[in-house]
């Protein structure tokens, strides 16, 4: 209530005080729509975890899906109608189908939900205790958006359109890899914690670590030698013009060079969560909030847009190289071997990158808007990203890089062909 009556202060003070009248007054009417989001999401997070920790992992799984769904409808049918105010509507939408599409399993699962004012409840306190530093952190990571956000309009509206398409690239790859992997280990890691089994949580999330990191560092070549033709393949058309493809495409390629960070970062704070630490992740995010928004202020007249880009990427290593730092010290050595295994998957992305150099320029040109029928730009995007992945996974046979028929596993599981191929690899 109280956000809904100062949305337009807020907007002029604080979100965009740069941006012009119109401007502003279309985000305050985007805002006071979008203030109805926060209360299905939070609902449909809840259940979400209800359902995460009895290993029920199929409808929490569908939940984002239909969200971005009746997101992107909202944008199709009602954006021509009404404009970004269509957007919005389709974003309220999609939170409460994300809520509505899980509720079948909460009912399944045997939940009742029996309405309670005693606070003496069991874990009651425990969970309040929990939850004050992770409150902390998500206003942290609000208000460094909003932070970012400002100063991309300080160097002009398209910026800030650019940053949010790149971003929303970058999140592609992060949420496939980091956050279903990072999902999947929290009810182990919190069971193995409760259980007083230090061996094998270090196990667990050792073993989680390096198919995050085998994955995501070939994922950040990709991303940043195809960034070009990447943002054209999906974006390009109508008023998105070959200039608006540069401006998303420069800071995408600083924000690629942080993909495995921003993995390593989400697994690591679900291990901390298992722990019952909250506190830790969070003094370390408001820590490089303020790192993020020094080095995005002290570059910013340089660079440009672009500062606020690299920023991020160099201020979620930090964040990376600190929790993994306290993570060692409590638990030690997460793995064997570690130098001598990261060298391999160096290698092996080293071999990617010279193939992702080979083929950028022609797969640029060809996926230029008007070179070529708009199925065979598809295709040969699609091709080029397959022969990419076959140069890795090659070239990690050749290595003997472990985690190669780990990740085969999981897709022949899926696929029945492939199940001989990585019973040979194996072996």
């Amino acid at each position: 209530g109280l956000a809904w009556l100062a949305a337009p202060e807020l907007v002029r003070l604080v979100v965009a005080p740069d941006a012009s009248p119109e401007i502003q007054q279309l985000t305050v009417e985007c805002m006071r729509l979008l203030l109805l989001s926060p209360i299905f999401l939070g609902l449909g997070i809840a259940a979400k975890g209800i359902l995460e920790g009895q290993d029920l992992f199929t409808l929490p799984a569908l939940a984002p899906v239909v969200y971005n769904t009746a997101t992107i409808l909202g944008a199709i049918f009602l954006g021509p109608r009404i404009g970004v105010l269509g957007v919005a509507v389709g974003v309220v939408a999609g939170a409460f189908g994300f809520l509505l599409v899980q509720a079948p399993g909460l009912i399944r699962s045997g939940m009742h939900y029996s309405p309670s004012f005693d606070l003496r409840t069991h874990g009651l306190g425990e969970v309040a205790r929990l939850l004050g530093p992770r409150l902390i952190g998500q206003a942290a990571f609000q208000i460094n958006f909003i932070a970012v956000t400002n100063l991309a309009w300080r160097t002009g509206e398209q910026s800030v359109s650019a940053i949010n398409y790149a971003w929303q690239l970058l999140m592609l790859p992060h949420g496939v890899l980091a956050l279903s992997v990072s999902t999947v280990i929290l009810p182990t890691l919190s069971r193995l914690w409760q259980q007083g089994d230090r061996a094998g949580f270090r196990t667990t999330l050792g073993s989680a670590l390096r198919p995050l990191i085998f994955l995501s560092l070939p994922a950040s070549v990709v991303l940043f030698a195809f960034r070009t033709a990447i943002v054209q393949t999906l974006f390009q058309t109508g008023a998105f013009s070959s200039q608006s493809t540069a401006l998303v495409a420069a800071p995408l390629g600083f924000l690629a060079a942080g993909l495995v960070s921003y993995a390593v970062v989400e697994a690591m704070t679900r291990a901390f969560y298992a722990m019952h630490d909250t506190r830790t992740p969070v003094i370390v995010g408001v820590a490089i909030v303020g790192a993020n928004l020094g080095i995005g202020l002290a570059l910013l007249d340089r660079m440009g847009y672009l500062a606020l880009a690299l920023a991020l990427s160099l201020s979620t290593t930090i964040e990376a190289v600190v929790l993994g730092a306290v993570l060692w010290r409590r638990l030690g050595r997460l793995a064997r071997g570690t130098v001598v295994w990261l060298g391999r998957v160096l290698a092996a992305t080293t071999i990617v990158a010279v193939a992702c150099a080979l083929i950028e320029t022609p797969l640029t040109v060809i996926t230029t808007p008007g070179s070529a029928p708009r199925l065979l730009q598809l295709l040969l995007f699609a091709a080029a990203l397959g022969v990419v992945g076959l140069v890795y996974f090659a070239a990690a046979w050749m290595l003997d890089i472990p985690e190669l028929s780990t990740s085969l596993g999981q897709i022949s599981r899926r696929v029945p062909g492939l199940r001989r191929l990585t019973a040979r690899l194996g072996n």
